[in-house]
């Protein structure tokens, strides 16, 4: 597997879910179904056919969604179901429609940045991803990281991203993905660390 095909496993093996406190809130107390199937598409476990099943759960909730927030949140969710389906396109569309509506959003910020990241497209990604680092806690701060240093490396700020990826380890000091990504960089200490 080539360094690229590599990074994209561990960018999309990484990402974790992508709800608003709001959102869930809205769907315990309002008793919501849609909203929280929808949610709870993004805890279970990747394949085909619960992508399809939390995507088309999180379509129908937005549907009948009239509060920004919640709408805001829906499609926060539904761009993370679309990036772990690899619908990198379909992942920034949705990203902006909840940017639109929620401009702080980190999960969006987050999922935006993954989605351009899915396309190649790192130096649009580095915005989204730095909003993601300043807004982001939790889950969210640790991948927001990992995803910023992956379109560093892309971009050849080698030592943005070792330190990025350093980053997400002391976050979470179990943090696969992370851990082994340093395993591939050389530092030196000399007048200052020299990171390759």
């Amino acid at each position: 597997m080539d360094q690229s095909s590599n990074i994209k496993r561990l960018l999309f093996a990484g990402l974790g879910i992508c709800l608003t406190a709001s959102l869930c809130e809205a769907s315990a107390g309002l008793g919501r179904d849609g909203a929280r199937e929808c949610y709870l598409a993004t805890l279970r476990a990747a394949s085909s056919d619960t992508d399809q099943a939390g995507f088309h759960a999180c379509s129908l909730a937005l549907d009948g969604a009239v509060d920004p927030d919640m709408r805001a949140g829906l499609l926060a969710n539904r761009a993370y179901i679309r990036l772990r389906m690899a619908d990198y396109p379909g992942t920034v569309a949705d990203a902006d429609a909840s940017l639109s509506l929620a401009p702080d959003l980190a999960a969006a910020n987050l999922n935006r940045g993954a989605g351009l990241i899915g396309m190649g497209r790192y130096q649009d990604a580095l915005p989204p991803l730095e909003k993601a680092v300043a807004s982001s806690n939790g889950d969210k701060l640790k991948l927001a990281y990992y995803n910023r240093a992956i379109a560093r490396e892309h971009l050849g700020d080698i030592r943005g991203a070792y330190f990025d990826y350093k980053k997400a380890t002391e976050l979470d000091p179990k943090f696969a993905p992370a851990q082994e990504q340093l395993t591939r960089f050389t530092v030196t200490v000399g007048a200052g660390p020299d990171v390759r």
